[in-house]
């Protein structure tokens, strides 16, 4: 079952985070973040935003589909590209289309034999045990965490892995979700870059509706869909986290359920895998509390089939 397989991908990453960040060390390998625009899809998306934070904002993150209609801003730039597959359509396009443009194109992906890889200049392979059945990205996405942090020059020792992962199951258990509701995850910072990815996880897994906002951008317009007996707020707070500890403490006084989400490291990579595993769980804790067996994404043959079509 695809649940099952989610469950020993997110086990795994205590052993081959560790293992891949020694290898990404001893590689050595960093670029200068003022010439670098980072890009991905979905997950990888996620995990672009997350390199542009921890450049503080010296690289650009753009979406690859909009950066294949404008060639001309690569020139002389870096391009990561972010693809766990390395075979997803606009990705591959975009790395021949800006060959002799770009300074220069690196893939990060699991498959070094990949049509991205080979249209790329470079290429960071992600190095995991994977589990034999398709199931939601977990270490997938902690490894581009630590390919990203390593190319910015930023990657920490990544100590033991056990207990953070036992309190992220711990986080996942008290948090409660209504038969129809949704979850909104909000964040500014880092902390966005997260809930982009905890939305991912949320609407692959359990099928329902999730979305990411910006801590500033709550109150513009999406507050007003907001159902607060209904729905979850998850504030995923960096500690530096000001505007989402205020947008949280507000939405609770208006009778919204709001959880709140933080690691405990002060160190940005860290921070951010213990946030990863507590949104992992979280997914993976309110499927199985539904009973559930598969990823929705995997159950539903019909939209899976239709979301092959558009991404390869």
């Amino acid at each position: 079952m695809s649940l099952d397989a989610m469950a020993e991908e997110i086990q795994n990453q205590t052993e081959d985070l560790p293992r891949l960040a020694l290898e990404f060390k001893r590689n050595g390998r960093s670029i200068d973040a003022s010439e670098t625009i980072f890009t991905g899809s979905g997950d990888s998306y996620a995990s672009a935003l997350f390199a542009r934070e921890i450049s503080g904002w010296n690289a650009r993150v753009e979406d690859p589909y909009e950066l294949l209609n404008h060639p001309a801003s690569t020139r002389g730039k870096v391009v990561v590209v972010i693809s766990t597959s390395g075979k997803t359509r606009t990705n591959i396009l975009l790395a021949r289309k800006i060959a002799r443009i770009a300074r220069k194109t690196i893939a990060i992906t699991s498959n070094a034999d990949s049509p991205l890889a080979r249209n790329s200049s470079e290429t960071l392979v992600l190095r995991y045990r994977k589990a034999e059945r398709l199931t939601a990205g977990t270490v997938s996405f902690t490894s581009s965490l630590l390919a990203c942090a390593s190319l910015m020059g930023r990657l920490p020792k990544i100590p033991l892995l056990q207990g953070t992962l036992e309190h992220a199951h711990q986080w996942a258990q008290r948090v409660r979700l209504s038969k129809n509701g949704s979850v909104l995850f909000v964040g500014t910072g880092l902390g966005h870059a997260l809930a982009e990815y905890g939305a991912c996880k949320v609407q692959e897994v359990l099928g329902i509706r999730a979305d990411a906002v910006y801590s500033e951008q709550l109150g513009h317009a999406r507050l007003f869909s907001v159902r607060p007996s209904k729905d979850l707020i998850v504030s995923v707070k960096p500690k530096s986290g000001r505007k989402a500890r205020a947008v949280a403490r507000s939405l609770s006084e208006h009778g919204s359920t709001v959880h709140t989400l933080e690691g405990s490291s002060i160190n940005p990579v860290i921070w951010s895998i213990e946030v990863s595993f507590q949104l992992q769980m979280l997914a993976h804790t309110l499927a199985r509390r539904r009973r559930m067996k598969e990823c929705a994404f995997v159950a539903d043959r019909s939209k899976l089939a239709l979301s092959s079509s558009l991404i390869y």
